[in-house]
């Protein structure tokens, strides 16, 4: 069984073999009735409940840029159903641009995107089957309209990343 399975909700073990449930013990919590196991025996069925992971925000961030966002941000979510991020989101200074979210889990740098460093670049829902907790960071840009050396208006447009560890909660 991979710990990558959020759609894994119930095993039927119809072998006379007791099989683990080690390898999805950091992402959910099995249950044969109401009594929490580690393993599945012979004839039995066990039913899993996907933990509950921490969702955090660089609110310096959202008070630097002056980001008001219409709804309630999620403060958690439990793995196998996350959740959606808000996407009407209000910026005081008129240079500047929200283009959406991005996001870490647990501190830990993922492959992905340009940047390289991010789990996800410019997102409005996390990936299925995320694990752990989160630390989310909104995207922006600055624009800027200025006349070019021929005179025509052009925008310029600078997209701000910050690191982590300034910008924490």
């Amino acid at each position: 069984m991979s710990s990558n399975c959020p759609e894994l909700k119930e095993i039927l073990n119809k072998s006379k073999v007791t099989y683990s449930l080690s390898a999805s013990k950091l992402v959910m919590n099995w249950y044969q009735g109401k009594k929490r196991v580690t393993e599945v025996k012979p004839g039995k069925a066990v039913v899993s409940k996907g933990k509950r992971f921490q969702i955090t925000y660089a609110s310096g961030l959202l008070k630097k840029y002056k980001i008001d966002v219409n709804g309630k941000l999620p403060t958690s979510y439990v793995y196998g159903k996350e959740p959606k991020l808000p996407q009407k989101v209000k910026v005081a200074n008129s240079n500047i641009l929200f283009m959406g979210w991005r996001y870490r889990v647990n501190g830990k740098k993922y492959k992905s995107g340009p940047t390289c460093t991010w789990y996800n670049a410019r997102v409005t829902q996390f990936s299925k089957g995320l694990k752990g907790d989160v630390k989310v960071f909104p995207m922006v840009d600055k624009v800027m309209v200025r006349k070019n050396s021929t005179k025509k208006v052009v925008m310029v447009s600078k997209v701000l990343l910050h690191s982590i560890s300034k910008y924490s909660v």
